[in-house]
């Protein structure tokens, strides 16, 4: 029946109102006697008190939902018990800050190393195991971008083995040589870079071990620790990369035979093709060489390699060559181009030198 006005329409809603109230309170009251849990868990000062209860109520009803029991959640907590290995724990350091990534997500915290080099991935694989007991996620990433290599990932998680971690690289120089070592042989694995170009071209030939870097603190940190253990190095600045052209790096280049032998004894490498590399430029320097004039064997320490003659004939050949040099020969002398014949100069392929021009 339509209503006459807004006013007959508000009169018969008042009017039943009026006549359900007492059915509307009684569904009122059975709806709060079925939710009561539901109501007491909106109310925030019956949370904050009933905390441990809540807890077991929202655990009942998950399991409810899901038709399984839920285990109690695994914390992989850190103990100083599990660090038996000091190299180790130094080599995961150094992995972690160079191309690893770690840090604290969420109510956790999480390390991660994804890289192309299958015996890299091995090798840190192996000596996280030897301080972190727990499981550790291995996988294999599909080829992105411009890289066509498969990637190599390792995986782990735990938030007081993070915190940990960020404690000891805050103050890696107070700890033993043992963690210095591992350090230095992580951050190589992961930045450094062996070069070995022109060795048949002897004048043009290009050996070194280097390690650029954005951070100069990192820089310095290194640079302490390669003299610590007694390695020569350079540093330069670069400027621009192929990532960053606008950008400042800084590198660390490792030159001479003393240094890479010392290189290889107190760091080495884990990666294959770079230890590969830095035997074949140990090799490369020739240890012995005969002298031109005596024929005696000389030996070469990697800093004399352009020397031709041994010490006692060089110093006969250059007082010789110094003799003929400041000498005053007359005219006729120096009409015949008079050449100075002498038992050391004989069987050098150097003697014209000695010829006087006019």
């Amino acid at each position: 029946m339509p209503y006459k006005n807004i006013e007959e329409k508000r009169k018969r809603d008042r009017e039943y109102y009026r006549r359900n109230r007492k059915r509307r309170i009684e569904i009122g009251r059975i709806w709060r006697e079925k939710n009561k849990e539901k109501i007491k868990m909106n109310n925030k000062k019956y949370r904050d008190e009933h905390k441990e209860e809540l807890s077991v109520y929202r655990k009942k009803w998950w399991e409810k939902k899901l038709g399984r029991k839920i285990l109690p959640r695994k914390i992989n907590t850190f103990k100083k018990e599990f660090i038996k290995d000091d190299f180790a724990l130094g080599y995961v350091l150094g992995v972690l800050e160079g191309d690893g990534c770690f840090g604290l997500y969420g109510r956790g915290g999480i390390g991660t190393l994804s890289v192309t080099d299958k015996d890299f991935a091995d090798a840190f694989e192996k000596e996280l195991k030897k301080i972190y007991p727990y499981h550790i996620f291995r996988g294999v990433g599909e080829p992105k971008g411009v890289s066509k290599k498969k990637k190599y990932i390792v995986n782990f998680n735990s938030k007081s083995y993070v915190k940990f971690f960020k404690r000891m690289i805050e103050k890696i120089i107070e700890l033993s040589d043992k963690i210095k070592r591992g350090f230095l042989k992580g951050m190589y694995d992961s930045e450094g870079s062996v070069y070995l170009t022109n060795l048949e071209d002897r004048k043009r030939v290009m050996r070194q071990i280097s390690f650029t870097q954005k951070s100069k603190e990192t820089i310095n940190l290194m640079t302490s620790l390669l003299e610590y253990f007694n390695v020569g190095y350079k540093t330069n600045t670069i400027k621009g990369s192929g990532f960053n052209p606008n950008g400042i790096y800084y590198s660390i280049r490792i030159f001479g035979r003393n240094n890479f032998i010392r290189f290889k004894e107190v760091i080495g490498f884990s990666i294959g093709r770079k230890a590969d590399k830095l035997k074949i430029i140990i090799d490369s320097y020739i240890l012995n060489k005969d002298c031109i004039i005596c024929k005696k064997k000389i030996k070469m320490n990697g800093k004399n390699y352009g020397q031709l003659r041994c010490n006692k004939c060089n110093k006969e050949y250059w007082k010789q060559y110094n003799t003929i040099k400041h000498r005053e020969y007359s005219k006729r002398e120096q009409k015949n181009k008079y050449i100075w014949k002498d038992k050391f100069l004989k069987p050098t392929p150097l003697i014209n030198i000695c010829e006087v021009k006019k």
